[in-house]
């Protein structure tokens, strides 16, 4: 069988990521690296407050804080060159901007349903967040 009529779906489906992080403009890639960036800076810092027994809201939004800050101190000048580099670090983002407003709001409070209200607050912050940049 020739390799080169045969159709390999997952090849397709990452040559056509690679070619859509390559024509993808820089703004959009940042922001979506950025906020990958300042959702998980402070997912990382309250897990580990909450692995070292801290339950207080108070340390959670202390670690809050200041991964947000963190995160947004860190400075990016040139996105990578390297078409496939850029396309893993989109998916990448991309996949813990889906995850991580589920997991965040566990740290952050110990009641149920603040935390579902917290989870609906990111998602929808996220998404027009999105659409303000896109449009």
């Amino acid at each position: 069988m020739d390799y080169a009529t045969t159709v390999d779906p997952i090849q397709e489906w990452y040559f056509r990521i690679r070619e859509w992080a390559l024509v993808m403009p820089d703004a959009h890639y940042w922001l979506i690296f950025r906020m990958m960036m300042v959702m998980a800076f402070p997912t990382i810092l309250c897990g580990y407050a909450f692995k070292n027994g801290s339950r207080s809201m108070i340390c959670q939004l202390v670690c809050l804080t200041a991964g947000i800050f963190g995160a947004l101190i860190i400075p990016f000048a040139h996105p990578p060159q390297h078409p496939d580099i850029k396309a893993f670090t989109l998916v990448f983002s991309a996949i813990l901007l889906a995850v991580i407003p589920a997991i965040l709001p566990f740290f952050l409070t110990p009641r149920y349903g603040l935390q579902n209200k917290l989870r609906i607050i990111l998602y929808c912050g996220l998404g027009i967040v999105f659409l303000v940049e896109i449009l």
